[in-house]
């Protein structure tokens, strides 16, 4: 809304104000000769002349306070000011058309440019560079690169090299640090990121990309081992079979996709700051664990323990499967005739398979002893039968040893 003031660029002096209008400012302030005096006594915000755009708060620039001609806070009439111009410049912001500028201008929002940075970001970097410029006409390119990474606009966009800076500077050791990435760097590993989770369909789950890479940084988590991670939340989430699913989600995590997702990759979720190698155990542990109920027909896995050491033989997945199904093949020598120790297949039985221990027992005892009892119930059998025990059923023939 046009407020009617009236402004007088006087050589030497900068922007005066004549005539007020409906603007309710002092008549006799000044302003820099390059400033659209309309669009301040409209706004309050100072933009040059002939440009568009809202301009920045004159209070939010640096070294900016009204000012008038002569002494006092007003000038009381609109009379012209003396032919001699005074014998220097009053203080006021320096003029921002002059080469010194243009060539901040250039260079800093070249240098933006360059590293592609978003509009948003951009545009407030420079309106704070501009504001370092009017407040310092001395101020470079060179100082504004240094400089914005302690504005807020700069930090909101890169908290990984935000908070690693921080980190440098509360040790005391500003040259110690080696490995805070460059915006233009910290960009590229977002392209190259966002990429990669497309491709494992994490995007899909609601990955929060920003904190991913911001964390990956600060934890030191390379490429490979986030390559990694996603493979095994995608093979988890899309191709493991339910029974493995549902048993992880039972140890480690929740059951929804996007919760199981987090386990993997949700720096929310304190992940990054485990240890991948162990993060990638419960992962194998999960599978023994679900195997058993697949392999064994139980309506529970094996214990995660039990899952564990297993899973920490080092045997193939195809091994594995198959001492599963063994022991399956085993089935009724743990249906306990009278006489005989109750051993349960997911218990004794597993242990004896895989070589494991139990709190009474080590692997190889119980092998022998399982080995011992299917050979007593052959002989039983070419000789006569026993007595059997399954739950209230009991048969009768021959006493077992």
């Amino acid at each position: 809304m046009a407020t009617g003031s009236v402004w007088e660029n006087v050589p030497g002096q900068g922007l005066v104000l004549r005539d007020a209008g409906t603007s309710g400012l002092s008549v006799g302030m000044l302003l820099p000769g390059n400033v659209d005096g309309e669009h301040f006594a409209a706004t309050g915000n100072m933009r040059i002349a002939g440009t568009e755009g809202e301009g920045t708060p004159a209070g939010s620039l640096q070294g900016y306070r009204p000012m008038t001609l002569g002494d006092s806070t007003t000038v009381e009439n609109d009379d012209p000011p003396d032919d001699d111009p005074p014998d220097e410049d009053p203080p006021g912001d320096p003029d921002t058309d002059t080469d010194d500028f243009r060539t901040l201008k250039e260079v800093f929002l070249g240098g933006l440019e360059q590293i592609g940075l978003d509009n948003a970001t951009a545009q407030s970097l420079w309106e704070w560079a501009e504001s370092r410029f009017v407040a310092d006409s001395s101020f470079t390119a060179a100082q504004a690169s240094v400089e914005m990474k302690d504005q807020k606009a700069f930090k909101d966009r890169f908290p990984g090299i935000a908070s690693m800076r921080a980190e440098q500077e509360a040790d005391g050791s500003p040259a110690a640090r080696r490995d805070i990435p460059t915006p233009a760097e910290y960009l590229a590993r977002e392209r190259l990121w966002a990429t990669h989770l497309g491709k494992y369909g994490m995007s899909a789950l609601g990955a929060d990309l920003n904190t991913m890479v911001a964390q990956s940084y600060m934890k030191s988590i390379g490429e490979g081992e986030f390559v990694d991670r996603l493979k095994a939340a995608s093979e988890m989430i899309y191709e493991a079979p339910e029974a493995v699913k549902t048993t992880f989600g039972d140890w480690f995590g929740n059951h929804a996709d996007a919760a199981l997702m987090a386990v993997f990759l949700d720096p929310s979720n304190e992940v990054f700051n485990d240890d991948w190698v162990g993060l990638k155990g419960d992962v194998a542990a999960a599978e023994v664990g679900g195997w058993s109920k697949m392999h064994l027909g139980l309506d529970a896995p094996v214990t995660q323990e039990r899952s564990r050491a297993i899973a920490g033989l080092g045997w193939r997945d195809i091994d594995i499967w198959e001492g599963l199904d063994r022991l399956k093949a085993k089935e009724d020598l743990f249906i306990e005739r009278i006489g005989e120790v109750d051993y349960q297949m997911e218990v004794e039985g597993v242990a004896a398979e895989f070589g494991i221990d139990t709190e009474a027992l080590s692997g190889v005892e119980l092998n022998e002893l399982i080995d011992r009892r299917a050979t007593r119930r052959s002989a039983d059998f070419s000789g006569g039968g026993g007595a059997m025990l399954t739950g209230t059923t009991t048969g009768f023939g021959a006493a077992n040893a």
